[in-house]
């Protein structure tokens, strides 16, 4: 099937020797050479050189999320999912697979829901014939994959998974040479632009685009007094404000603080 497999410890999931990952294979002398030497191992699958990709659906009482509950509700929106190749862990979660598409998926968990587990490139992940590391039930198959070949993954299933694209890069301005009247008035303009940036701040990164943008303000025009101190902590207060939830608005005025310090 060309899917590239290595040996893990039986209640574990460490490989049965370094570099197991990287030398995962699907040559089927080697993995019976390694399913006598390590006398009956479980078996993890590398996605990226298998082609594949999955999703690793955890169910409570194990997890405090139930993906395959998840997953179902957003599933039923868009007609189903269509048959693809699904293991059952001996932890009562699914695993499922799918050949990889042609843009990034992310690797992180809780996507497309909480509980549901993205898995591609290097990760692994446990397959039958294996047992659990936690239960020491098996894992089992629901539907193999050698009557059921991965699919293509639905696209809206993929939009939902795809890695997200990189935040833009912003490019502080070019060195300001004006005086006096016309130097405020920029001033001006760019703290109203970087109250901007603060609110707009893409999520989990609020707290370092406060600090960066702080710093900028600070280096830029505290020391010709085009800006103060004061003026530059009221507006990015104000704006952090607006972009950071309750729990993490008591490190906005540290953050403020310890950046105009480091421009005293």
């Amino acid at each position: 099937m060309g899917w590239h497999l290595y040996p893990s410890v039986v209640g574990s999931k460490a490989a049965c020797f370094p570099g197991a990952s990287d030398a995962a294979t699907s040559d089927p002398d080697i993995l019976r050479d390694w399913q006598a030497e390590f006398h009956q191992p479980n078996w993890r699958i590398v996605f990226g050189p298998s082609g594949l990709i999955g999703l690793d659906l955890d169910v409570p009482p194990g997890h405090s999320h139930d993906g395959v509950a998840g997953l179902k509700a957003i599933a039923d929106r868009h007609g189903g999912i269509p048959p693809r190749p699904t293991a059952r862990s001996g932890g009562g979660g699914l695993g499922l697979f799918w050949t990889a598409p042609a843009v990034p998926i992310r690797g992180d968990a809780g996507h497309p829901a909480p509980g549901c587990d993205p898995r591609r490139g290097r990760q692994s992940q446990t397959i039958p014939p294996s047992t659990h590391w936690r239960t020491g039930a098996p894992y089992r198959w629901i539907i193999p994959p050698w009557d059921c070949p991965p699919p293509e993954c639905p696209p809206w299933l993929v939009e939902m998974i795809r890695e997200p694209p990189p935040p833009p890069i912003r490019r502080a301005p070019p060195p300001d040479i004006r005086t006096g009247d016309e130097r405020r008035a920029f001033a001006d303009r760019m703290l109203r632009r970087a109250i901007g940036w603060v609110v707009r701040a893409p999520a989990g990164a609020a707290n370092n685009t406060l600090n960066s943008t702080t710093h900028y303000l600070a280096r830029e025009f505290l020391p010709d007094g085009s800006l103060t101190e004061a003026e530059i902590t009221y507006a990015m207060e104000a704006a952090a404000g607006q972009r950071f939830n309750a729990r993490d608005r008591a490190s906005i005025l540290p953050t403020i603080r310890s950046a105009l310090r480091s421009h005293r």
